[in-house]
């Protein structure tokens, strides 16, 4: 009864001492057997002793491990000497000297918002050629800029497939109605402008298709500037006006101007190493190779008829020795005549070499039987120069038509192609209210363009690699196959064995004990064979071939793809192999029994923009540079041409 009576806290002493009991050995164990009392804190993180010696140790070796190693550097340094020096030679370098600020015209004129005038009719293009060229050109190693144009850029030789595409347009026509539409007196005297009534030619457009496999051609598509026309940036403007970075009497100002006018209309080519003879316009350089295969013929002619002159005169001599002493009618034993004849040849091909160097060709006019007078033309050299636009920007004739053109180096090997071209004119009054109702289309247009021309012939640009399977191994499937690859200028050929499940040829290095289809490569030099081919399988296959009668033809034949979906087929053997290939083959093999060509060292260009001109050819380039075999071609100068 007693200690019922007592006080709470007497009632539960023993229990509130085995609870201070119970946390005291709680907070014990997990101190000091789940803790660690002896840890201490490092670099943010708290290690016992044993931990922190491993991590000192490991920081230790880590440390180690740089003072060992080679020196690094977070960003390489580029030498900034010839940053350093152009500061000095010029202090406005950075300053586009292509922008041209427009001139205060003849005099102020207050222009009202009410006129109205009528679009000048632009009309179509002419004469429309076109051809093709595979050279070896110097091709620019870096950017072509307005102020570092590609007379000036360091280059390279490289393989190129150069299609120029030319037109004719009535330019006394445009001139013309210009005048009607903005000068003449059936405008008001108010709204007469000189700026407006001259023509400004803004852009010369090229178009092409290419041919599908399916034998279906392509749409359209621009054709970008060529990578050597400094003037790209500036000539490509926008077709509409709010797009406009500069005003347009700007732009008329500016691409008034002679180099913006040339190298719209007439831009220039890339400077061929081979074939020699350079660039023309198609029309030109058409007539320049069927006077050069002229020329060729009447020369094989000639020595010809010398040959054949010099075996009669053999054959005739002992009878004169007998008959007259020796002696031949004319005072000239035999032997002197057909040395004569020697001496007439030589010099007939002396004056044809000399017709050459100086520009022009000489023929012989068809007056009668009897007449020997001869003739001076123009060469097409000579001809081409009678169509350029002057230095200075003026028509040589304006009653002529313009001849201008556009390049495609963009061509690429394997591929057919067919163009058209179309030049533009700019809208002198664009972003104007002064449209009638019928031209309230050409408000906004920049450019007034012509009408496209017809549709060139279509260009075959041939491959740059063939594979020819030549044999079988029936073991293992083994194919031997010739892998041919065009290269500056000439075709090296080499022979593989490929198995199914392997990737036709490789990079291979030539040496100069290396023969590679019979020549011998001056040097070393690297050739890549590789032509992304996979041999899949190998099968054999028959057919029936024959005209008046079927012959069962039994063969082995390729199974490969060259983008890992589509398979294709080609038979093992020429016999077997179709038309074109075949044709192929055998204009590679005779192409590789040609003698050696020589590169045509690149001129120094001159002019206010190109002063001097280098080229850098590497180390194993300049080792056959100058023996190097003839291009595939078909035409005698090396230049395949399409109409």
């Amino acid at each position: 009864m007693s200690k019922k009576s007592g006080n709470i806290f007497e009632q539960h002493i023993d229990k509130i001492v085995l609870v201070v009991i119970a946390l005291a050995c709680f907070w014990l164990l997990f101190f000091y057997i789940f803790g660690n009392p002896a840890a201490i804190e490092y670099r943010g993180k708290k290690l016992n002793p044993s931990q922190i010696d491993i991590a000192i140790s490991s920081e230790a070796k880590g440390l180690e491990q740089k003072l060992n190693a080679a020196p690094s550097f977070a960003k390489d340094y580029k030498l900034q000497r010839d940053l350093f020096l152009s500061k000095f030679e010029s202090a406005i370098s950075q300053v586009d000297d292509s922008v041209y600020f427009p001139l205060p015209n003849h005099g102020a004129k207050v222009i009202h918002a009410d006129r109205l005038y009528d679009i000048p009719e632009i009309g179509g293009v002419n004469d429309v050629d076109m051809f093709y060229v595979r050279a070896v050109a110097y091709v620019p190693t870096e950017q072509v800029r307005p102020d570092k144009s590609y007379g000036i850029v360091d280059t390279e030789l490289g393989d190129i497939d150069f299609v120029t595409v030319q037109a004719s347009f009535d330019v006394a026509a445009i001139y013309k109605s210009f005048y009607d539409s903005f000068i003449s007196s059936r405008v008001r005297e108010d709204w007469r402008n000189e700026r407006f009534g001259t023509p400004v030619f803004a852009s010369v457009q090229l178009q092409r298709q290419e041919l599908g496999d399916n034998d279906n051609w392509s749409d359209w598509e621009i054709i970008n500037r060529t990578k050597i026309d400094h003037l790209n940036q500036s000539l490509n403007i926008p077709q509409k006006v709010q797009n406009l970075s500069l005003g347009m009497e700007i732009l008329l100002v500016q691409f008034e101007t002679a180099d913006f006018k040339i190298g719209l209309i007439q831009p220039g080519a890339y400077d061929f190493a081979y074939p020699s003879s350079g660039w023309l316009a198609p029309k030109f350089y058409k007539k320049r190779i069927e006077l050069d295969k002229k020329a060729r013929e009447q020369l094989e002619r000639e020595t010809r008829a010398g040959q054949r002159g010099r075996r009669k005169d053999v054959e005739r001599r002992p009878q004169r020795d007998v008959r007259r002493g020796g002696r031949s009618r004319g005072g000239q034993s035999g032997q002197d005549e057909g040395l004569q004849e020697g001496r007439t040849v030589s010099r007939r091909r002396d004056r044809g070499r000399e017709d050459r160097r100086s520009g022009r060709r000489r023929e012989r006019t068809p007056k009668s039987p009897r007449s020997d007078s001869e003739v001076v033309q123009r060469s097409p050299e000579e001809e081409f120069k009678a169509v350029r636009i002057n230095a200075d920007g003026s028509f040589k004739d304006p009653e002529s038509p313009l001849v201008f053109w556009a390049h495609d180096d963009s061509a690429q090997p394997g591929t057919s192609y067919r163009y058209r071209i179309r030049l533009g004119v700019f809208n002198p009054i664009a972003g104007m209210n002064w449209f009638s109702d019928e031209d309230q289309h050409l408000k906004n247009e920049v450019v007034l363009w012509s009408d496209f021309s017809d549709i060139s012939a279509q260009v075959d640009i041939p491959a740059r690699d063939y594979f020819f399977p030549q044999e079988v191994r029936e073991a293992d499937k083994a194919v031997t196959v010739q892998i041919s690859k065009y290269l500056l200028g000439r075709w090296y050929s080499k022979d593989f064995i490929i198995k199914p499940g392997e990737t036709m040829g490789k990079v291979v290095l030539s040496s100069v004990s290396d023969e590679i289809s019979g020549s011998v490569a001056d040097g070393s030099i690297s050739i890549d064979f590789s032509t992304g081919v996979s041999l899949v399988d190998v099968m054999p296959t028959s057919d029936w071939d024959g005209v008046s009668v079927l012959v069962r033809r039994d063969y082995s034949e390729l199974i490969y793809t060259d983008d890992g979906t589509t398979m294709k087929h080609l038979a093992v053997k020429e016999r077997y192999w179709p038309d074109e290939l075949r044709s192929r083959f055998r204009e590679i093999k005779e192409a590789q029994k040609q003698p050696p060509i020589e590169f045509q060292p690149r001129l120094v260009r001159s002019g206010s923009r190109t002063s001097r001109g280098r080229n850098r050819i590497d180390r194993g380039s300049q080792q056959r540079s100058y023996r190097q075999g003839p291009t595939q071609s078909s035409t005698p100068t090396d230049a395949e041409s399409e109409d």
